[in-house]
């Protein structure tokens, strides 16, 4: 007889459901969402499948978007916690249970990294500021929207990002909040920059060296804003980094 076979959801189904957290939860950032989806792997599969359907189902997640770092960086977390955990002569339930303590974790110290962003942002923002802002960042969006509850002044500029929409998606959640909000074309970054005082943009992911992978065009912005002499400022959930000054 051959050997017995297990089936793993397609790589539709497992990008479909990290699809409907998201739609669910559109606060949600991609590394929890990626995170939760194999969590739930972990509570319908036996142990001797376990290792075997949680590194299929990471490996379709990141197939589904090759590019997209954060869905990366939350699969590439749970894949380092499950081969660095002891299962040694523990229970089949207990071994799944350390294992979705890392999801529980995960998703815990993400809102802590956020309210930390929320302290230290809101102190760099004073009033009377131009803030340039590059595509759109659940994480700059958040510090911008805890800044204006605080009824700080200030005013943002947000670079088109083009091919995406994703500068209009920035501009209208900044007029939902109240903020005075220009939208620019990116070639404009260099003429608008004498007139910001500070730099925001999201992060992907970074990486060991302290290096950061973001949107497109991201490169080129920190190179006009350093040549300007501008504080630039990534927004980052990464554990133990809330801001970072580049």
């Amino acid at each position: 007889m051959g050997a017995p076979t297990m089936t793993t959801p397609t790589t539709t189904a497992i990008r479909s459901q990290l699809d409907d957290l998201i739609r669910a939860s559109p606060d949600l950032s991609l590394p929890v969402a990626a995170v939760r989806v194999l969590a739930s792997i972990v509570k319908t599969s036996t142990m001797s499948e376990l290792t075997l359907r949680l590194t299929q189902a990471s490996a379709e997640l990141k197939n589904s978007a090759p590019k997209n770092y954060s869905i990366i960086a939350g699969c590439e977390s749970f894949l380092k916690q499950l081969n660095h955990t002891d299962y040694t002569d523990i229970s089949v339930d207990a071994c799944k249970q350390k294992i979705l303590e890392f999801e529980s974790n995960f998703t815990a110290n993400a809102a802590g990294f956020l309210a930390k962003i929320a302290a230290y942002g809101v102190a760099l923002i004073k009033d009377g500021s131009v803030i340039l802002i590059h595509s759109y960042s659940r994480v700059v969006m958040m510090l911008l929207e805890t800044a204006a509850l605080k009824k700080k002044r200030f005013s943002v500029i947000v670079t088109e990002s083009r091919p995406s929409k994703n500068g209009e998606k920035a501009v209208e959640a900044l007029k939902k909040i109240g903020v005075p909000v220009k939208l620019i074309p990116d070639s404009a970054v260099g003429f608008v920059m004498e007139k910001v005082d500070m730099v925001l943009v999201g992060a992907e992911a970074v990486v060991e060296n302290g290096g950061l992978i973001n949107q497109m065009g991201t490169y080129q912005i920190a190179l006009v804003a350093k040549a300007a002499n501008k504080p630039f400022y990534s927004v980052t959930e990464r554990q133990n980094v809330a801001i970072r000054i580049y």
